[in-house]
């Protein structure tokens, strides 16, 4: 039995209490929920930024949001960190024009998405 020693660590506000309460039943060794309905603060956002070797971001993709830039992308950045987010022609040539190469794109509707996030383990694995 294959047991990862990677683990995904939810931090954030979740304003959708169904989803809120998914999440924190999902916990295990491998799932670390640190999730509020209210909004956490800032600096123990950047503090579990720090400590990751990816930055997951499945933004919801709907009219007024697909051509707006998350705040999180430049953190991300800036702290020098892969970045997994929804597929967007638009994120794509913000980071092609911020010549910023450690950014992956997921369909996370797609059935596909376990393969997907397998091999992005496997490209950060090589360059970390």
């Amino acid at each position: 039995l294959y047991e990862p020693d990677s683990q995904l660590l939810i931090h954030g506000k979740c304003a959708k209490k169904e989803i809120y309460e998914k999440l924190k039943n999902l916990q295990d060794r491998h799932v670390i929920c640190k999730i509020s309905e209210k909004p956490l603060p800032y600096e123990n956002i950047i503090e579990t930024m720090k400590l990751a070797d990816a930055i997951l971001m499945p933004y919801e993709i709907n009219k007024s949001y697909e051509k707006r830039i998350p705040t999180k992308f430049y953190e991300a950045m800036a702290l020098n960190r892969w970045i997994i987010v929804s597929d967007n022609s638009f994120w794509q040539k913000f980071f092609i024009k911020m010549n910023y190469l450690k950014v992956f794109f997921l369909d996370f509707d797609s059935l596909d998405i376990a393969l997907d996030l397998y091999e992005l383990s496997e490209v950060i694995s090589q360059y970390s």
